[in-house]
């Protein structure tokens, strides 16, 4: 007799997004030997610039208003109230990025022109972002997996199928791999648009506007910091450093953060529950559970590193591999720093996030300041790995204030623990398989 595991919905919610997130993981692999044999250090370099802001910036775009949107929707305000009171916000926020993206242009584009127009092009795509985003919290809010499952494959599948035609067609460039970004970026935004337009009529109110943003200039500073803390690191290699060595550095960057999707997936499962709960016993047991994965991912990405990461992107890569096991210390940090964080914004408390963050940013500032100049990409590693430290022991301190659980809870797992995870990956597989394991 098959013992039922208390995770019940938990776990039904995480393996509905754990897929698609799985399956992204894998298109990546692909994706990101595809970039680095066809463009080299210096391309990935300038592609990993473009990208990075593109992200930074979608992520801003919506001016704090997602977080809103998701907790409120999770309680019951209507969809159609929701979005009508928070286009004015999103209107003035496109009309600030517009004033900004010349000048973000110049200053990272370094001079090179091509580099310039794609960055001024991956801005010019920030409605169909945050229109992408604002689809996306409702869905989270309604629990509705197939439309996320189908925004975020959208988003994946289709740059890995133009990066192949072009690699195999010997026709990438950094403007064309960047094309292949921006095609996504506009289809991923039409199931989003047609959740959205399913809402009408939309209503405004002013009180809502106001308090989303309240919310959002809030939530907005600490997307700002965390942007800082997980996405600068690419952008200060650059401007201090060399296009090739944020190559280098962007390669060792996503792999790993790669197993942070699993964190995505597990706070994208639990959005509903973390914006009803305030950090209380669940999302203790969460966090420390999901750090027990990460630990054995990253263990395992480490040790196949020296073979493995030259093998699939290329020799010109090998520099990488001590890079990548800094940062892999800085995933665990970033597990329950980036589950806490979010769990701490849903459940009403966007300052504390936002100041954990803030803490991160300013360790990984000072930290670059004095070791990039003398040990450069491994300075850079350091820094980042620590600034995940940092905010991860802010938001420990917070969650035992909050929730007067002890901040161990959240990160040593118990042998209940253990044994649940076990049951529960020998059921699944069971059921792939077809016979009990």
């Amino acid at each position: 007799m098959t013992r039922k595991l208390p995770i019940g919905p938990m776990a039904r919610n995480l393996f509905a997004t754990a897929g698609v997130q799985i399956v992204v993981a894998l298109l990546s692999l692909i994706s990101g030997p595809l970039q680095a044999r066809g463009l080299g250090p210096e391309g990935r370099g300038q592609l990993a610039v473009v990208l990075v802001i593109g992200q930074i910036a979608a992520f801003l775009s919506d001016a704090g208003t997602l977080g809103y949107v998701i907790r409120e929707r999770a309680r019951g305000r209507p969809r159609g109230v929701l979005i009508g009171s928070v286009l004015p916000i999103l209107a003035v926020s496109f009309a600030l990025w517009a004033i900004a993206a010349w000048p973000l242009a110049l200053v990272f584009g370094k001079g090179d022109p091509t580099l310039t127009i794609m960055i001024l092009a991956q801005l010019t795509l920030l409605p169909f972002t945050a229109a992408t985003q604002l689809g996306s919290g409702v869905a989270l809010a309604e629990e509705r997996w197939r439309i996320m499952m189908i925004i975020r494959l959208t988003v994946a599948v289709v740059p890995v199928l133009g990066l192949l035609v072009l690699f195999l067609s010997d026709r990438m460039s950094v403007q064309s791999a960047c094309i292949c970004y921006f095609v996504a970026t506009i289809i991923a935004a039409i199931p989003a648009l047609a959740l959205c337009l399913r809402s009408r009529p939309l209503v405004f109110s002013w009180s809502i506007t106001l308090d989303a943003w309240r919310f959002g200039r809030v939530s907005m500073l600490t997307i700002l910091i965390t942007m800082g803390n997980t996405r600068a690191d690419v952008l200060i290699v650059s401007q201090f450093l060399s296009l090739r060595d944020a190559g280098l550095y962007a390669v060792a960057s996503i792999l790993a953060s790669m197993p942070l999707m699993l964190t995505s997936a597990v706070a994208q499962s639990l959005s509903r529950r973390l914006s009803l709960s305030s950090l209380g016993a669940e999302t203790a047991r969460a966090s420390r559970l999901l750090l027990l994965v990460m630990a054995v991912i990253c263990i395992g990405v480490a040790g196949a590193a020296p073979f493995v990461l030259p093998w699939l992107f290329g020799s010109a890569f090998r520099e990488s591999v001590p890079i990548l096991w800094i940062l892999l210390f800085g995933t665990l940090c970033a597990s329950p720093s980036n589950f806490l964080g979010y769990a701490t914004s849903l459940a009403g408390h966007p300052k504390s996030a936002a100041f954990a963050q803030l803490i991160g940013v300013v360790v990984m500032a000072v930290t670059m300041i004095f070791l990039v100049p003398a040990w450069g990409l491994i300075g850079a590693a350091i820094g980042s790995a620590l600034s995940y430290a940092a905010s991860a022991g802010v938001l420990l301190r917070n969650a035992h204030g909050t929730s007067g659980i002890q901040w161990c809870s959240y990160i040593i797992p118990t042998a209940r623990d253990v044994r649940d995870v076990v049951l529960l990956i020998r059921r699944k597989l069971s059921i792939v398989f077809g016979r009990p394991l």
